[in-house]
């Protein structure tokens, strides 16, 4: 069902074709497929207990990539996406239900974000905040689960930064009991 919901949202958000510098990402359709279905395959699955040490389509990296440090440095345990080693990246908090999904090196900033809403507003998810000022999207949507619920926070640019290099933004997806989100 995400599959079929996340087509019909890509197909109104076409992406770009550009061009940008050789290593940054530009004009490919497929990372932000690429990056949306990451949300379920790695991210839910972790929340609901999975491990990514077990997850074929990840590859553990020794510590934090150079390239989005100074804003995910905090994170202690890294991967990058098989798929996109060089654009998307996975981090796990020292919480077992915390999976932060971070975009990098693209002058796809934009397309990525119009389809990571476009796709978690399809499958269900309500959005809870929406604060898009002074060029950042800051929105977090909500989904209700059998032992709690799924909050996805988004947080990137409006726009690409630094020509799209570094860090481009994130999708952080958490797993939290129905008495602490009651309680907010």
């Amino acid at each position: 069902m995400f599959d079929a919901l996340l087509a019909a949202a890509l197909l109104a958000h076409p992406a770009p074709q550009a061009s940008a510098l050789p290593q940054i990402a530009t004009g490919d359709p497929e990372l932000a497929i690429i990056f949306v279905n990451a949300l379920p395959e790695v991210c839910f699955r972790a929340t609901r207990g999975a491990s990514p040490a077990t997850d074929a389509s990840l590859k553990k990296l020794a510590a934090v990539p150079d390239i989005i440090a100074s804003d995910y440095g905090r994170f202690p345990t890294w991967f990058s996406l098989a798929k996109r080693p060089n654009n998307v990246f996975v981090g796990f908090s020292a919480e077992a239900n915390d999976c932060h999904l971070v975009l990098a090196d693209t002058t796809q900033t934009v397309e990525v974000q119009k389809k990571v809403i476009a796709a978690l507003t399809a499958s269900g998810f309500r959005a809870q905040q929406d604060a898009r000022s002074k060029g950042m999207t800051d929105m977090i949507f909500v989904s209700a689960v059998p032992d709690g619920y799924i909050l996805v926070s988004l947080q990137a640019p409006l726009a690409p930064v630094e020509g799209g290099k570094g860090a481009q933004g994130a999708v952080h997806v958490r797993l939290i009991s129905k008495a602490a989100f009651e309680a907010r």
